[in-house]
Parts: C-alpha cells; structure tokens; sequence
C-alpha cells in the first residue's frame, strides 16, 4: 500500500488535471450557450448537448473536491434539465438567468484551486 504522502499527492495531481480541463470544458459550454440563444437550427440537441456537459462538470466536480464548482453546476444543472424537458427555447428571463449562472460556474471554477 502507498503512504498517505504519496496518495495525497496523486489526488493533487488529478486535481490539476480536472482544474486544467475547466477552461475547454467552459468554452464548450459558453458555444453550446451562444448557439441555443442565437439559432434555431438543432436546438434541441445543443440544449441536451449544453445540460450534459454541465451534468458532467457537476459530477467530476464532487469528485474531485470541488465543492463549489459542484454546487454551482447542480443549481445550473437543474434550470438547464426542466428547459430540456420543455424542448422550446429560453424565454428572456431563463436566458438572464441561465447566462448568469453560467458566468458565476466559470468564474468559481477559475477561482477555485486544488488543496
């Protein structure tokens, strides 16, 4: 069995690896965000598309000890999930608020910093 220094650093290190990831990850998202508020075509796909890559983020996130980057994407994750089971586009308040949120889950996920 390894010590407890050499497991910590190995969680360290996956830490960083999943720190790392935010940014594309992020990016991804923010596309998907633009896309389902300015065209029509494959809407509904973009949106399931959008709402598993923030299903993701708020699983690997807990995973991974990133508390707060979970909690965010949950919050996200939950108005994403009830417009996908909606299949219609965001109204003008879904849209503020999604956008929002979707700002506060980036910005939380560049603050946050493995330990």
């Amino acid at each position: 069995m390894e010590n407890p220094e050499d497991l910590e650093n190995a969680l360290f290190g996956l830490q960083q690896k999943f720190k790392d990831s935010l940014p594309s990850r992020f990016q991804v998202m923010s596309s998907l965000w633009t896309s389902i508020l300015t065209s029509q075509d494959n809407m509904t796909d973009n949106i399931n598309e959008f709402h598993r890559n923030i299903h993701s983020i708020t699983g690997t996130a807990g995973i991974f000890g990133a508390d707060g980057i979970g909690n965010v994407a949950r919050k996200l994750e939950i108005v994403v999930k009830e417009m996908s089971q909606r299949a219609t586009p965001p109204d003008s308040d879904e849209q503020s608020k999604i956008s929002e949120m979707l700002n506060t889950l980036i910005e939380t996920g560049t603050n946050w910093h493995p330990s």
